[in-house]
């Protein structure tokens, strides 16, 4: 749902002496592009592999689609008894814990009883289970019934049947930590985009063109966003809606595919995984509890765009978005 300026259209020009690379990568089910500036192109591409190796080492880590990664192996394990995992996986599920209980179990990363019965990872996409079988899949979803102990590195459910789903900020990790990777190398900016969620840096101040795409209107742009990052910091941009898969996103109170009057929502926050757990969050809430969660955490710049009781679109927006917007 995001159109990134640097890749697409609108980055600002490099630095005279710095030297664009970029590379593209099918990996995690989608497609990986990074373009990084540097004075040392050389460099550039070691940064650039290092970038691509770790969300390749990423996915057969988390990746639900794999039966051989360590998220599938502890789905089958973890119950009744705790299972002994790695402190990375630990770390993971603990910050997906805590993503959990920042937006009331609206993302939950324990929904992967219903991604598995909804058919979220087959080729056809979503199919709708019986009403019974989709309650009781649902009873299995809650974060709160995870437990992830720290000293020995271990995971325990507390219910038969529940799973851990890292889909929903899988992508969002393996970005943050490809730029991790990359800032260790002479890299002076660096734009990550996968599948449209978006993470920018620099080590200088600069500023890039963000342009949101309209969700009811295939191939128009709502309106764009100069977005100003400062030095050495990061700028994470995620879009969740339902246009391009309908019904891919799953509301865990009902143990089925959201609905309201949301059409997308947008998260500008310091790193890629806190914007993809509260787009997803901001969709699933609806429209007055998404709301009042922006109110409360002003932060992190939000953009909804909803349906207008008679028709048309409308929106919302928190934190800096107003300032920076720019009409079409």
């Amino acid at each position: 749902m995001i159109l990134l300026g640097a890749l697409a259209a609108g980055m600002a020009p490099a630095p005279s002496s710095a030297v664009p690379s970029r590379r593209m990568e099918h990996v995690m089910g989608t497609v990986l592009e990074i373009e990084a500036d540097s004075e040392d192109p050389s460099g550039a591409e070691r940064a650039l592999e290092g970038a691509f190796a770790e969300v390749r080492r990423l996915d057969r880590l988390l990746s639900n689609w794999r039966e051989d990664s360590e998220i599938s192996r502890l789905n089958r394990s973890a119950y009744p008894e705790s299972s002994a995992t790695t402190r990375e996986v630990a770390g993971f599920l603990r910050r997906a814990k805590e993503l959990s209980e920042l937006t009331g179990g609206r993302f939950d990363v324990t929904i992967e009883p219903l991604s598995r019965l909804w058919n979220l990872r087959g080729e056809k996409g979503a199919s709708a289970p019986p009403d019974k079988e989709a309650e009781l899949a649902r009873l299995k979803v809650n974060h709160k019934n995870l437990e992830i102990y720290a000293t020995e590195p271990s995971v325990r459910f507390l219910v038969e049947g529940m799973g851990v789903d890292a889909g929903g900020i899988g992508k969002g990790h393996a970005l943050d930590r490809a730029l991790e990777k990359m800032k260790g190398g002479p890299i002076e900016r660096a734009v990550l985009n996968f599948g449209g969620e978006i993470l920018y840096w620099s080590r200088e101040p600069s500023e890039r063109l963000v342009a949101v795409r309209d969700p009811v209107r295939p191939g128009k742009i709502w309106k764009s966003l100069f977005l100003k990052i400062p030095a050495s910091t990061s700028s994470a941009v995620a879009t969740s809606g339902n246009a391009e898969r309908p019904g891919h996103l799953l509301d865990p109170r009902t143990g089925r595919p959201a609905e309201g009057r949301i059409r997308s929502a947008t998260v500008v926050a310091p790193d890629a995984v806190t914007a993809d757990a509260l787009s997803t969050a901001l969709f699933v809430m609806g429209l007055e509890e998404a709301k009042d969660f922006s109110r409360r955490f002003p932060d992190y710049w939000v953009l909804l765009l909803y349906e207008k009781p008679g028709g048309g679109l409308s929106s919302f927006m928190s934190g800096g978005w107003a300032e920076f917007l720019m009409e079409p």
